[in-house]
């Protein structure tokens, strides 16, 4: 019992001693190192605040800590009339959140007030177009549309392959009609397989030419190449060979101006001279032998002489097909050359050179409406660069079921899904009714798109621009090169007004040949009506 009462006694004393208030010892002196008796109390004295602390057996007290004491916060002056200085701005009210109006949200159907305008949206893009009765409305369209596929014809294709009915055939107009070898003369060129081609870059001693040619050249090799990809379906191919470095040629400008077989073109540049004017042959001869170190002639069947973009004194761009004697011997080729007239218009080139090769592989082109800018063969700087159906018939470039084929007398109403020429992918590409011995009904869909949407310095088809072109092929007939009367013809629709369309390096167009969405074209006992558009045309066909 005695030592329970002296450990009672020994905690009371210890309680007691921590429950001492603070500032009854801050009373007392207290001094760094002095006994303290309470571990980690804190105590203040004279603005430092000292820690009892253990050293070595004893506890006493730290050096201590300076109290920093913060000055009171001044009474804020109040901004007034007299008091613009070293004062507060009254608190501002803040202003009430506007209501926001929501963007309207438009959706296909709705209508539209600019042909052309466009609203990205979830789905792809809304596009505005004409519609029946001149009204405007919005298109739903995909930002990368999905194939169609290929409509199963009724008939054979070659039902509605017209042969070549004319009783004369003149020697300047080639095939206009399948097969290409029907025209007076055979191809020169042919139009399957491997096709072996020469882009040689020349410059001249006045005329050097600047940085590597290839900044020119390459461009246009990689259209060539995905052109004839796309509308041969692979069945032909060019062999492309060209130079990195300019040629020079063996005289200057003046004497490589040619001897243009139709009307002269003069030269409009100031300071333009000509020298000795030569034929097509003879110039390519003289250019071919500065040329053949870097270049092997062997089975060449095309070559493009390229010059440099500031050439004066040659205006007109050379084409024509001759022999040529090489290093590889005597061959005949397709020969083609750049001129002012071509970089001033800023034309594409690419289209002016297969344009011009497609002469020589057979087609006579320049048919329906020559100039029209709906075809590379009317118009090699049109608004839209592709091979109509007639003329891939000819040259045999369709893939099966490309094209929709049926005879007049066994038409029974249909309903096709056709895909714009322009556009790349595999769907059907035309219709056609065979009308007679010698007549065929051919109707195309048409819109902006890959080869018809324009490149620098080049426009394509306007923004909004799409509809179905109807032309008629008459293989009786031997003439082409004209706006109408040709061996293919644009029909016009008589019950709608569109005005003109214009674009490009091209004549007015007779804007009523355009079928849009909700319009029908009666044609030789055809009915034609679009149906419905968006990434492609519907297509509704009957007997009138």
């Amino acid at each position: 019992m005695h030592i329970r009462g002296s450990v009672a006694k020994g905690f009371l004393v210890a309680l007691a001693i921590t429950l001492i208030p603070i500032t009854a010892v801050s009373a007392q002196k207290v001094t760094p190192g002095s006994i303290c008796k309470v571990n980690k109390q804190k105590v203040t004295y004279q603005n430092k605040t000292y820690t009892c602390i253990k050293s070595e057996k004893k506890l006493v007290w730290n050096k201590g800590v300076a109290v920093v004491k913060l000055p009171p916060n001044p009474t804020p002056i109040v901004c007034s009339a007299t008091v613009t200085t070293g004062c507060a701005k009254p608190p501002v009210e803040p202003l009430p959140t506007p209501t926001l109006t929501p963007t309207p949200m438009f959706k296909d159907g709705d209508s539209c007030s600019s042909v052309g305008q466009q609203i990205t949206n979830n789905s792809g893009i809304l596009e505005c177009r004409y519609v029946a009765n001149n009204r405007f409305k919005f298109f739903q369209l995909s930002l990368i549309p999905s194939a169609p596929g290929l409509a199963s014809s009724p008939e054979g294709l070659e039902t509605c392959r017209a042969p070549d009915m004319r009783a004369t055939k003149s020697p300047g107009i080639q095939a206009i009609a399948y097969p290409v070898t029907s025209a007076a003369y055979p191809p020169s060129i042919p139009i399957a397989g491997n096709i072996k081609v020469a882009i040689i870059p020349i410059d001249f001693s006045d005329v050097p030419g600047t940085g590597s040619p290839s900044e020119i050249i390459d461009p246009e090799i990689k259209k060539i190449n995905e052109w004839v990809k796309q509308f041969s379906n692979s069945k032909m191919t060019y062999e492309i060979q060209t130079s990195k470095n300019w040629i020079r040629a063996s005289k200057d400008s003046s004497e490589y101006v040619w001897i243009h077989p139709g009307p002269v073109q003069q030269n409009p540049l100031p300071g333009a001279k000509v020298g000795t004017l030569r034929s097509p042959s003879q110039l390519a001869e003289d250019l071919m032998a500065s040329a053949q170190d870097s270049f092997d002639y062997t089975n060449l069947k095309v070559v493009f002489f390229v010059y440099p973009k500031k050439i004066v004194n040659i205006w007109d761009a050379m084409t024509a097909f001759g022999g040529i004697q090489t290093n590889k011997g005597y061959i005949g080729v397709q020969i083609n050359a750049t001129g002012a007239w071509l970089y001033q218009n800023k034309m594409p080139i690419w289209s002016w050179f297969i344009h011009e090769n497609m002469h020589p592989h057979g087609l006579a082109g320049h048919a329906p409406s020559d100039g029209s800018p709906f075809n590379l063969m009317t118009n090699q700087a049109g608004s839209s660069l592709v091979l109509d159906a007639w003329d891939l018939l000819i040259l045999d470039w369709q893939i099966p079921d490309q094209f929709y084929c049926v005879s007049v007398g066994k038409l029974e109403r249909a309903n096709i899904k056709l895909s714009p020429l322009e556009r790349d992918e595999i769907g059907t590409k035309a219709i056609m009714v065979r009308l007679s011995s010698h007549e065929v009904l051919v109707i195309e869909s048409r819109r902006r798109d890959k080869w018809s949407s324009g490149q620098t310095d080049w426009a394509g088809l306007p923004f909004g621009f799409y509809g179905l072109l109807v032309y008629k092929v008459d293989t009786a007939k031997d003439s082409n090169r004209v706006e109408t009367g040709g061996f293919a013809d644009f029909i016009s629709n008589p019950t709608v007004y569109h005005g003109s369309f214009s674009s490009g390096y091209a004549p007015q167009f007779d804007a009523n040949r355009i079928i849009y969405e909700g319009e029908t074209l009666v044609t030789n006992g055809v009915s034609i009506t679009l149906t419905k558009s968006g990434d492609h045309d519907q297509v509704t066909i009957s007997k009138s």
